[in-house]
């Protein structure tokens, strides 16, 4: 019986079945909607933030958000696009009226400074362990802002724009940080963000490595038929 050998047709069929398992695996998707089963499509199985359970007092009715709030929950949440500064905390209605999207009574948003909410700086969410999915509700009267995701080397996986009132969100593998920016204001200066949603990364093999246990595997098969002959 002659032995099976296997050839570079073999091997090139390993590696487009990793090729396409891999693509599998990177599926990927941006959303900007106000449809209510969208949303909810979206937050389905994932952790949504709304940042409720904690006190604001009614004066001045915000205060700084410590960025290792949810660190447990595998994000961190910063202002500037370095995460160099601290976000906000703002209770509503005292601090204004987010809309039938808020989840009552906290929002993030606003900049650095105890003195004053600079509502139009970015927001930065970091992910330890690498996301899949990040998104959020924004003010219905507010601003046009942009959600961009980014690979832990600073490249941009993918961004979505939209104006005032929308959920943005982005579903991508090895999101390593987010951030949030303003564009323009529409219906008021700047804006504002609740029920921050996020799901993490399952750690995946990677191509490299799909590939070798699939030609380990040809190998082994093709040495025991080897024998067997």
């Amino acid at each position: 019986m002659p032995r099976f050998c296997p050839s570079v047709a073999h091997v090139g069929v390993v590696l487009l079945l990793a090729t396409v398992l891999q693509a599998s695996i990177a599926a990927s998707a941006v959303v900007s909607t106000t449809n209510a089963a969208e949303i909810a499509a979206f937050q389905a199985g994932r952790t949504v933030l709304g940042f409720d359970e904690l006190v604001v007092p009614a004066g001045p009715c915000f205060l700084p958000l410590d960025s290792n709030q949810s660190a447990a929950q595998g994000i961190l949440v910063s202002a500037k696009a370095d995460g160099s500064a601290q976000t906000h905390l703002a209770r509503l209605p005292e601090c204004g009226h987010f809309g039938a999207t808020q989840t009552v009574p906290n929002i993030i948003g606003g900049g650095t400074g105890a003195v004053s909410l600079g509502w139009r700086e970015t927001i930065r969410f970091d992910f330890p362990l690498a996301a899949n999915a990040i998104g959020a509700h924004t003010h219905f009267s507010g601003s046009n802002t942009t959600l961009t995701a980014y690979r832990a080397n600073g490249t941009v996986i993918a961004s979505v724009s939209r104006n005032q009132g929308n959920f943005l969100g982005i579903t991508e593998p090895d999101i390593a940080y987010a951030i949030w920016t303003w564009n323009f204001d529409q219906d008021a200066a700047g804006y504002s963000l609740d029920n921050v949603t996020f799901s993490l990364a399952p750690q995946v093999p990677s191509l490299s490595w799909i590939g070798y246990t699939l030609l380990t595997t040809v190998l082994g098969i093709a040495a025991y038929r080897g024998k067997a002959s």
